[in-house]
């Protein structure tokens, strides 16, 4: 099979998947975000990208906290949700929804976001080749001294090399201040996952455990 073909059907799985339930992971921001928008005020972030955003949860919220958000996916019926909820939600402004394989590339320039956001985009569908440039796209895109937020799965059913040791070699071009390991409940799942807060760059910066409690 050619490689446009597996992408054709990863993207097929996630538009059939929202076309029969629109809010598969549930409603509402997830907890990890509210952590993340706590972080990213106390920090000065302006513009947000968030990765596999799917239908919006964790975007609308950044915009309803004030951000100016960039949400990215690589389904079109999940955007299709998430443009309608934008077209009555007043928050609108403050957030540009735009179709990505972003296993190409990250259609914006050297240092243009102050904070790059994934909640359980990774690993699942990725191989490690495709993580590595992934990474390098999000270090690239990020100012200096921007953050790289993300909650990722590390069971055996997300690919079991998604471990601590694993992370810290891929965010080589970065200042590592956290790797928690948690269950986590998302809509009608269980999750073991890794929180990750890391920052590009620059100085070690103050560590981020006391303001997450």
């Amino acid at each position: 099979m050619i490689m446009h073909e597996i992408e054709d059907m990863e993207q097929n799985f996630w538009d059939e998947l929202y076309e029969i339930e629109p809010e598969h992971f549930g409603t509402g921001e997830s907890e990890f975000a509210i952590k993340c928008s706590k972080m990213m005020r106390d920090s000065g972030i302006n513009k947000v990208l968030e990765i596999g955003c799917g239908y919006g949860r964790d975007s609308l919220f950044f915009a309803s906290q004030g951000f100016k958000v960039v949400a990215m996916d690589y389904s079109t019926k999940a955007l299709d949700i998430l443009n309608e909820k934008l077209s009555v939600d007043s928050a609108s402004k403050k957030i540009e929804a735009i179709h990505c394989d972003i296993c190409k590339g990250i259609p914006f320039g050297d240092g243009y976001f102050d904070a790059v956001y994934s909640f359980l985009l990774f690993p699942v569908g990725f191989s490690n080749s495709q993580i590595e440039f992934v990474f390098s796209e999000i270090h690239r895109v990020l100012r200096n001294n921007g953050l790289f937020l993300s909650c990722v799965r590390n069971d055996v059913e997300a690919i079991s090399f998604f471990n601590k040791g694993y992370l810290y070699s891929r965010l080589a071009g970065f200042q590592v201040d956290s790797l928690i390991n948690r269950t986590i409940s998302v809509g009608k799942y269980q999750f073991n996952v890794i929180e990750f807060f890391a920052k590009k760059g620059g100085a070690k910066w103050e560590r981020l455990n006391n303001r997450l409690m």
